[in-house]
């Protein structure tokens, strides 16, 4: 789509960013999480956080026009994949949050990023596009995840948050 219409860049980032990102993450980031982090620190805070956000966007596999409803339509497996990408992309997410001193905003741009290429700026694309595009999501997230287990860096700036 954008390929035809380049112009639309901005209108596209502009409501990529208020269609859910930024409402979303003021509640997940910027309500949910530090109470999670405060009692289950941040491997547990984000897994039940993106389990949450998974299921959340489970009444979306019954409305046309939303991504979830395109991957129930093509594959099965497409549609059961995306609960657990959600779940690790929780962990990047959180991840942005700490790293900029809790900002909602970047936690926002983060999400909407993830949205614009998965579903909007590849739409629409192959089942076999669609797949790759989620594996490499996983992919990355699950770097992500690995460095921020690995960092003695990270591991120290989230002892010195206060909640």
């Amino acid at each position: 789509m954008l390929i035809k219409r380049p112009y639309m860049l901005p209108l596209i980032i502009f409501v990529s960013i208020i269609s859910g990102p930024l409402n979303e993450e003021f509640g997940w980031r910027g309500f949910a999480l530090d109470i999670l982090l405060k009692k289950r620190g941040f491997w547990s805070a984000s897994a039940i956080l993106g389990f949450i956000w998974a299921i959340w966007h489970l009444p979306w596999y019954f409305m046309p026009g939303q991504a979830q409803y395109d991957l129930l339509q093509r594959s099965l497996f497409d549609a059961f994949l995306f609960i657990p990408s959600t779940i690790l992309f929780s962990f990047v997410v959180s991840f942005v949050y700490i790293k900029t001193n809790r900002s909602v905003l970047a936690g926002a741009i983060t999400h909407m990023l993830s949205n614009l290429i998965t579903s909007q700026l590849l739409a629409p694309c192959t089942v076999e596009m669609s797949t790759a595009i989620r594996y490499t999501n996983m992919f990355f997230c699950t770097a992500i995840i690995i460095y921020s287990i690995v960092s003695k860096n990270f591991k120290k700036e989230f002892a010195r948050i206060q909640f």
